[in-house]
This record gives structure tokens, sequence and C-alpha cells, in this order.
């Protein structure tokens, strides 16, 4: 059995097909917490100085993680943990960030957890450094 299709109706599944791929493209597109989406004060204590300016997530909802941008602005390397909570869309979801930051502005992207649900818009994330201690190789 062979299938073949008029071009009438290939013309009228063009917009369908096209719609499937622009709603895959959505899914995919990248999303960025910061400023009012990013609760965050940092960790001035135990002589760190860190700052959360960001978090992101790119790809499918259910696969890849939402990466946390901690900044270093202290004279040493730390090793830090932290608690993440993500929240809204009646849902929550929680987990956590470890790592080694450099000094003196540096920054790393530490993993955090996948997002989950059915959307990222309307979400708060929360990031709480747990611990930041001096770290020397």
């Amino acid at each position: 059995m062979r299938f073949s299709m008029t071009p009438a109706a290939l013309l009228l599944a063009t917009p369908l097909i096209l719609g499937l791929g622009a709603r895959n493209a959505q899914a995919q597109a990248a999303y960025t917490w910061q400023g009012p989406t990013l609760l965050s004060a940092g960790l001035n204590t135990n002589g760190c100085n860190l700052r959360v300016p960001s978090a992101t997530h790119s790809g499918s909802l259910g696969l890849n993680n939402i990466f946390v941008t901690v900044q270093n602005r202290g004279t040493g390397a730390v090793r830090i943990t932290g608690e993440t909570e993500l929240s809204g869309n009646n849902s929550r979801k929680t987990g956590s960030i470890s790592g080694i930051i450099q000094a003196n502005g540096a920054t790393a992207s530490m993993q955090a957890m996948t997002p989950g649900g059915s959307t990222r818009d309307n979400t708060t994330l929360r990031v709480r450094i747990t611990t930041c201690v001096p770290y020397s190789p």
C-alpha cells in the first residue's frame, strides 16, 4: 500500500506540521531567573562574599537541569553548598548545589535540578547558600 497526498491536502496539513515544530521550539527555548524571579541573599559570612546573579534552563521541561550562577567576590577560593527551591504554577520542587569557586569575581555554574512541571513561566527560584569554607587545592 502506498500513501500519497494531493497538493490540496499538503497545503491544509502544512500549518499543522509547522505548528508542531513551533511548539517544540518553544519547549526548547532558554529561560532565565533573575531579578524578582530569583530570590537569594548571597552570603557574607565566614570570610565569604558570594552573590547569585542568575539561573538558567534550556531544553525540554522534563530533561536538562537548572544551572545556578554563583559569583565569588571574595579574595580566596571557596567551596560552597546550597539549597534551591522552584515554586509556582501550583507546584514546588527542591534541589541542591555544590562546588568550588575561584576568587576575585570568578563565577561558577552549578547544576541544581530539572524543573519538571508544565511551564517555567510565573515561577520563582530561591537559592540559599548553606555553607561556604575556604578552599585550597
